[in-house]
């Protein structure tokens, strides 16, 4: 039933006029307040499935980030490991080849004579009966323990391995030739 409205202002209206427009606004409430709830009760409902699906979109996504970085982890630690084995083979194939290379470095060369009296020349075999040969730049005269001074004391003649000294020697003294010499 439709509300009963008059055009003109101050007219009264009867009681069954006012009864079917209270009926009426009535079941226009309630049809109103059930629909409402209908509305009210789909989207509920439909925003209780969204937040299931956004749970199980959440979980899902949490557990594809935690087997990503699971398996980021356990590739990054197999390359590290890899990359730290090479690295170490690398190391201990550099460290073989240069002690190889540098094995060994540096020699020193001694050879000892005993003097004949006025002896000035000394070349040849030493005592221990090692041939004498020498570097001239790192070569060390001694005589009884004492350093001679080249030039002054004795010469080097380096292409016949002999040291000549300037005063001849005394009888019974000790020559010491010294050299150093890479190898």
């Amino acid at each position: 039933m439709a509300i009963t409205l008059r055009g003109t202002k101050g007219s009264a209206l009867t009681h069954p006029e006012l009864d079917t427009n209270f009926t009426t606004l009535v079941s226009n409430d309630y049809s109103t307040y059930t629909t409402l709830t209908s509305l009210i009760n789909t989207v509920q409902g439909n925003l209780i499935a969204n937040t299931a699906s956004i749970n199980a979109n959440t979980y899902n996504t949490y557990i594809t980030v935690e087997a990503n970085t699971y398996n980021t982890y356990v590739t990054v630690e197999a390359n590290t490991y890899n990359t730290y084995t090479v690295l170490t083979g690398l190391i201990d194939t550099v460290q073989d080849n240069v002690t190889a290379s540098l094995s060994p470095v540096l020699s020193l060369n001694r050879f000892n004579y005993i003097a004949n009296a006025n002896q000035t020349v000394f070349n040849g075999p030493d005592i221990d009966n090692q041939t004498m040969f020498f570097n001239a730049n790192t070569t060390q005269v001694y005589m009884n323990g004492f350093l001679l001074r080249s030039s002054n004391d004795y010469v080097l003649t380096a292409n016949s391995n002999t040291v000549t000294l300037q005063l001849g020697a005394i009888a019974n003294s000790e020559l010491t030739i010294t050299s150093l010499s890479i190898s």
